[in-house]
C-alpha cells in the first residue's frame, strides 16, 4: 500500500511539472503553426491558452497572435473583435505605437471584409491621433508616403477611382519614393478620363505656382506643393531651394509619363 501511495505521489508531481510547461508549449506551437501558415492550428493553440489559463486571458501577445491567425484564415469578424479589444486596452503597456499598429491591422481586416468606411477610419486614426513615433523625430515625407499607399489600397478595393486618383497624384512628384507601379495605375486612370491635351496644359500652368504647406514641416522647412486636378501635389525634399522647382518637375517621372500620353485616342480600323 505504501508503495502504491509513493507511486501515485510521484505521478502527481510529474503531471504537475508537465502541466506547468504546457502553457509555454501551446504558446510556442501557436507561433510555429502561424509561421508555417497553418492558421487554423494557430487559432486552436491560442484559443486553448486563453480558455484554460487565466493568466493568458488578457495577454497582449497571445491575443495578437490569435487575431492575426483569424485575419490570415479569413475570419475577419473574429479578427476585428480581438483587435478591437486590444485597441480598447487602457493599460500602460498599450503604447501609442502599439495602438498605431493595431489600428492598421483593423483597417486591413475591415478592407478585406469590404467594410471600407471603417478601414478608412482606422487608417486616419492610426496616422493622426496614434501616429507612429520612432523616438528621434519622424520623417513626414515617409509617413505621408505610407499613409497614401494605405488609402490607395482601400479606394482601389472600394472602386472609388476619383479618390484613388487624388491619392496617387498627391505624391506623384516624390521622385525618390514613388513606386513605378503607382505611376502605372495613375497613367491608366488619366488615360481612361481622356482630354489629355487639357491635362498637359493644366499641369504646365499649375507648375508655375509653388505653394508651401504650413501644416507640414520637414527638417528642410515647410513642404512645397502645386495644385493640379484640385489636388495638392507635394514636392519632396529634393525640391528644396535653391533648386529650380519647375526644372525639377519637368525632369520627374510623372511629367515624362504625362507628356508621353497620346492626346487623341487611336481607334482600331475595321
Amino acid at each position: 500500500m505504501r508503495t502504491v501511495t509513493i507511486l501515485l505521489f510521484l505521478f502527481a508531481v510529474s503531471f504537475c511539472s508537465i502541466a506547468q510547461k504546457m502553457d509555454e508549449d501551446y504558446f510556442e506551437q501557436g507561433i510555429i503553426a502561424y509561421v508555417n501558415k497553418d492558421y487554423k492550428k494557430s487559432i486552436e493553440e491560442n484559443r486553448f491558452l486563453i480558455t484554460h489559463y487565466a493568466k493568458f486571458r488578457d495577454n497582449r501577445s497571445v491575443n495578437k497572435n490569435l487575431g492575426l491567425a483569424y485575419l490570415q484564415a479569413g475570419y475577419f469578424d473574429s479578427a476585428t473583435s480581438v483587435f478591437q479589444k486590444l485597441m480598447a486596452d487602457t493599460s500602460r503597456y498599450n503604447s501609442r505605437n502599439e495602438k498605431h499598429e493595431t489600428g492598421l491591422i483593423l483597417a486591413e481586416a475591415y478592407r478585406e471584409s469590404g467594410k471600407f468606411d471603417s478601414a478608412l477610419m482606422y487608417i486616419y486614426l492610426s496616422d493622426t491621433l496614434n501616429f507612429y513615433s520612432n523616438g528621434c523625430g519622424n520623417c513626414i515625407e515617409g509617413e505621408m508616403q505610407r499613409t497614401t499607399n494605405r488609402l490607395i489600397q482601400v479606394f482601389e478595393a472600394k472602386g472609388d477611382i476619383e479618390s484613388e486618383k487624388k491619392e496617387l497624384l498627391k505624391l506623384a512628384l516624390f521622385e525618390q519614393r514613388y513606386a513605378p507601379g503607382l505611376l502605372k495605375k495613375l497613367k491608366v486612370i488619366l488615360m481612361s478620363e481622356g482630354n489629355i491635351s487639357h491635362l498637359k496644359k493644366e499641369f504646365a500652368t499649375a507648375s508655375q505656382f509653388v505653394h508651401t504647406d504650413k501644416d507640414r514641416k520637414t527638417l528642410y522647412g515647410y513642404l512645397p506643393y502645386i495644385i493640379f486636378q484640385s489636388t495638392k501635389m507635394y514636392l519632396g525634399y529634393s525640391y528644396q531651394s535653391p533648386r529650380d522647382k519647375r526644372v525639377l518637375m519637368r525632369q520627374s517621372s510623372f511629367y515624362k509619363m504625362l507628356m508621353s500620353l497620346p492626346e487623341k485616342s487611336v481607334r482600331k480600323k475595321h
